[in-house]
């Protein structure tokens, strides 16, 4: 009778588990036992692999292994793998984790076309192991790791895009396999500025576009298309374009014109309602044009009213004047004409007696009268100034009755003589 020693050790795994992709895999599972043991392996889907199987025998145990070898590995075919060992009634396994190193190409996600004030979202990711240093440069700064959304992937965002921010923007992949690059460019949807418009002046229609964008936007005007005659005149200043066009507005019917700026980053066009130059009547009757009609008239019969207002004080400033150098002369008259009055009406009293000299009387004969002195009405100037306005008339023909009798004096002088 013979009787059988059992004998089993535990399963050993030998070979390199992490292995470049594109390299052979080759890792053994053996085990030392009496009688030998079977051995199989199971791939990451416990699938049965088929692998070749070797024994060893001594004088007291066998040596089993078997060896899973896989050329060009790729990285579907990392993962955990198990070795399994069958010894009679009796079984054990091993579990052995396969990590194939890999790098895929970045890959950089987010709109690249904005528009100016808006938001600017980009993401650099890449899938590898083990895990990448990932950088993002560009724009108007270098943005390292901002935003860490997962481990293999580096976000940026710009909440307020301006003209500087626009560009090319790199990401860069450093890993132990190689390092890797991968750019995008940002570019900025062009941008109609309010300073842009249209003006009519008499014939004439003039009108700028100005327009930024990067990069630079090219304008055109819809109106020139089926038109021979016009200026039309760009400038450039780096990112902003300034275009503008001259025609006669007899060709053109008034009801827009139209101006179109457009780059790779996307169009926008904008319609300018011409404004009309001071000067120019305005074809059309509107409520803002009758206001401004009633707000000039407003204007003209203040200036007007105050014209008239002006006249009248003048007029009465005038006439005052007038009046005042009227009363001065009438005072000078009337007391000339009093002195004179008195002068040849009252005569010269020496003592008790009054001589008077008569024309026809002899040279050198004297008479004597008597005089009533109470019959005399005497005014001063300062009363007759007081009575120029009822003696007026009366001063003029008392003034003319004087220069006559004067006259006729002067003419029986002369005859006399």
């Amino acid at each position: 009778m013979f009787m059988f020693l059992s004998d089993v050790k535990d399963l050993e795994v030998s070979g390199d588990t992490v292995v470049k992709e594109g390299d052979s895999l080759n890792v053994t599972c053996s085990v030392d036992s009496f009688p030998p043991s079977r051995l199989m392996w199971f791939g990451p889907n416990k699938t049965r692999l088929n692998v070749s199987e070797t024994t060893e025998s001594s004088s007291q145990t066998d040596l089993v292994s078997a060896s899973l070898l896989i050329h060009n590995v790729t990285q579907a075919q990392s993962g955990q793998y198990m070795c399994e060992g069958l010894h009679l009634n009796s079984s054990q396994t091993r579990d052995v984790h396969i990590s194939v190193k890999y790098l895929r190409e970045p890959v950089i996600t987010g709109e690249t076309s904005v528009e100016e004030g808006s938001a600017l979202s980009l993401t650099c990711s890449v899938d590898s192991f083990p895990l990448s240093n990932i950088t993002l440069r560009g724009g108007a700064g270098t943005y390292r790791n901002s935003t860490q959304t997962d481990p293999g992937s580096v976000s940026l965002f710009i909440s307020n895009v301006t003209l500087e921010d626009a560009g090319r923007y790199e990401c860069t992949v450093e890993h132990e396999l190689r390092t890797m690059c991968k750019s995008v460019d940002v570019f900025l949807k062009p941008l109609i500025l309010s300073s842009s418009g249209c003006v009519y002046d008499g014939d004439v229609l003039s009108c700028s576009c100005i327009s930024r964008a990067s990069p630079v936007p090219a304008v055109t005007w819809p109106l020139l298309q089926n038109r021979s005659e016009y200026t039309l005149v760009t400038a450039v200043t780096g990112d902003t374009v300034n275009c503008s066009l001259v025609l006669r507005a007899s060709e053109h019917n008034r009801t827009g014109v139209q101006c179109v700026s457009s780059n790779r980053a996307g169009q926008v066009q904008e319609r300018f309602t011409p404004s009309i130059s001071s000067g120019m009547e305005e074809p059309t009757v509107t409520p803002e044009k009758i206001m401004r009609l009633v707000s000039r008239l407003e204007v003209i019969v203040a200036f007007l009213a105050g014209f008239v207002v002006a006249a009248v004080l003048c007029c009465v400033i005038i006439k005052c004047h007038r009046r005042k150098l009227r009363r001065h002369i009438n005072e000078c008259d009337m007391s000339q004409t009093l002195e004179m009055v008195n002068a040849e009406e009252e005569p010269e009293l020496h003592g008790h007696a009054v001589g008077v000299t008569d024309a026809d009387a002899e040279p050198g004969e004297l008479h004597y009268a008597s005089i009533n002195f109470s019959a005399m009405a005497r005014y001063s100037p300062r009363d007759a100034a007081s009575r120029e306005e009822t003696n007026t008339e009366y001063a003029e023909i008392k003034r003319e009755a004087i220069e006559q009798q004067q006259e006729n004096r002067g003419c029986k002088k002369k005859k006399k003589k």
